[in-house]
């Protein structure tokens, strides 16, 4: 797994308990997974080859100023939010789900195959695309 810090050009391989921050972009490789916790008490997975930056993370002072987002370019994350937090978001192709307090999901993105999925196992979730809502209950 590796990191590139906000605008750097290079990559550095990512260490246990390293600090991200917004505009950092991971990549995990096909023999690789990572495991991201945040203030508020979510927690994503990111799968092997997968790439996503962090748009916006949280203020570790405040837990309750937490705002998890994150844009998922290539790949698979499992995410789980925690109870009292607000809703992190993930952003995936031409869509954003906004997962609500105590739930669980999975979104995958494929640009390649131009495949983009949602699952939510746990809880709830809004899916945002265009000008439509939809929201989305446990699978």
């Amino acid at each position: 797994m590796r990191v590139r810090k906000g605008n750097q050009v290079q990559w550095t391989p990512a260490t246990v308990s390293m600090n991200l921050g917004e505009g950092d972009t991971v990549q995990t490789l096909a023999d690789g997974m990572a495991r991201i916790s945040f203030p508020d008490g979510a927690l994503f997975v990111v799968k092997p080859n997968t790439l996503i930056v962090l748009e916006v993370s949280a203020d570790r002072n405040d837990k309750l100023a937490s705002n998890v987002e994150v844009q998922v370019t290539s790949g698979v994350v499992d995410l789980s939010t925690a109870p009292g937090s607000a809703d992190s978001r993930v952003k995936f192709s031409n869509a954003e789900a906004r997962v609500h307090q105590e739930s669980t999901a999975m979104v995958a993105n494929n640009p390649q195959t131009n495949t983009h999925q949602i699952t939510v196992s746990k809880g709830g979730a809004s899916l945002l695309r265009g000008g439509e809502q939809v929201e989305l209950a446990q699978y």
